[in-house]
């Protein structure tokens, strides 16, 4: 069997969107599968800001290959809407920077002139054009790539799959915002574009059951199909043997705070456990890791007695942030009021193997994870948060409980050969 496989993100730019693909590339090859990724040359464009010159012209594409493995990085191209940016001050035409924005956006699913991610579509072109492949996937956001894997398929008679990270048209996360009539007529245009695109894909995957109800009702339920995104294998290795702190009881979160996650119902329950058990900054600190300005200003000032427990880091190297986290004895994930939303950082946590605490609804599929598992508990109001935090740090200089198990059929090795069986059956 031989993929191609479409990625906008993938390492060393770190995301769940880049880890995701990622792991196929990594995993598939071991089932016998030769897996070619066309994406970003994310190690180019991340050493940009390093370099004072480019002292040589640099080619379009960068190919490498290993065993049954291609990974082809395209270096990013100025299109027409580039041309038209720089020529706007960032600091002026602010509004007509947005309304560019806009009408690139619908151009691109018009025109592949007017889209600046066609770098990709055509050097996954080229090899359709020499290269037999039995299957093209196509990862989103961005969901352009709906758009190349749908043209490509039809010209190619390649059969491909639509991979949803997130919803496109029916986001929960956006429905938490306010789009404004722009996005909303952008919105129905993409619902449009998505049923072109998806209807033509020979099977839907996504992140979550809780996911399908934000994907498109036109596709036959059968056609969707659950690749958890899971934790990294050879991550689990290296953290198994690393010793727990005891000086303190350490608290940690790591990655993206969103505006309408529960923070705020934490730090009520951090300041009714600080208070029952006469906590001082000796006993105890709460560590944030990669979260941003926003975010941080948040946390700092809802309550003034809580800052002194407060460290906020910046980003680290995904293997370095697992690290730190298992210093950990209780991990921390926020939830919405959106039930159907799971974080990916869950399966992490899992495979650390401490306990975690999930602030949040009881209906949410991340507690049935929980329960599942055995790793920790959901608590839907702060009075609850704080006597599980009081329950663990009155035993925290004893070993940390490690009461975790079930956890590695959310390995994302054991995913890929979930993926590879259902594709071996269509």
């Amino acid at each position: 069997m031989r993929l191609l496989i479409l990625a906008y993100d993938f390492p060393p730019l770190i995301s769940v969107g880049g880890l995701r693909p990622a792991s196929w590339y990594k995993y598939f090859a071991g089932f016998g599968i030769e897996v070619t990724v066309v994406t970003w040359d994310w190690e180019y464009e991340l050493a940009k800001g390093k370099r004072k010159t480019v002292t040589n012209p640099v080619p379009s594409m960068v190919k490498e290959q290993s065993g049954n493995k291609t990974l082809v990085r395209v270096r990013f191209a100025s299109g027409i809407k580039d041309t038209i940016s720089r020529r706007l001050h960032a600091d002026n035409h602010r509004r007509v920077r947005q309304a560019i924005t806009y009408i690139f956006s619908f151009l691109e699913h018009i025109s592949l002139k007017a889209d600046p991610q066609a770098p990709l579509y055509y050097e996954a072109e080229k090899l359709l054009q020499n290269e037999k492949f039995d299957f093209i996937i196509a990862t989103g956001k961005p969901f352009i790539l709906f758009k190349y894997a749908a043209l490509l398929s039809k010209k190619y008679h390649t059969p491909w799959v639509a991979d949803y990270r997130d919803s496109w048209t029916l986001n929960h996360i956006q429905s938490d915002y306010k789009l404004g009539i722009l996005a909303f007529f952008l919105n129905s245009f993409y619902k449009i574009m998505e049923r072109r695109y998806v209807s033509t894909a020979r099977i839907v995957t996504t992140v979550a059951p809780s996911y399908i109800e934000f994907l498109p009702a036109y596709v036959s339920p059968d056609k969707y199909k659950i690749i958890y995104n899971g934790y990294d294998d050879e991550t689990e290795e290296m953290v198994k043997d690393l010793p727990m702190p005891g000086e303190k009881f350490i608290i940690s979160y790591a990655g993206i705070i969103y505006p309408m996650q529960n923070l705020e119902l934490f730090l009520d329950a951090v300041a009714i456990f600080i208070r029952e058990n006469n906590i001082t900054e000796n006993d105890f600190e709460m560590n944030f890791w990669g979260i941003d300005n926003n975010a941080s200003n948040r946390l700092l000032n809802y309550n003034e007695e809580l800052k002194k427990y407060i460290r906020v880091h910046d980003k680290v190297a995904y293997s370095e942030v697992m690290k730190k986290l298992s210093y950990s004895h209780l991990l921390l994930i926020l939830t919405t009021a959106a039930d159907g939303w799971l974080n990916a950082k869950l399966f992490d946590y899992l495979m650390l193997k401490r306990p975690v605490l999930l602030m949040g609804s009881k209906t949410n599929i991340m507690t049935r994870i929980l329960l599942e598992t055995n790793a920790g508990v959901t608590a839907e109001n702060p009075g609850a948060a704080a006597s599980y935090m009081t329950q663990l740090y009155e035993n925290y200089h004893a070993a940390v409980p490690n009461n975790t198990v079930n956890y590695r059929q959310f390995s994302r090795k054991h995913q890929v050969e979930r993926f590879y069986n259902i594709l071996k059956g269509l």
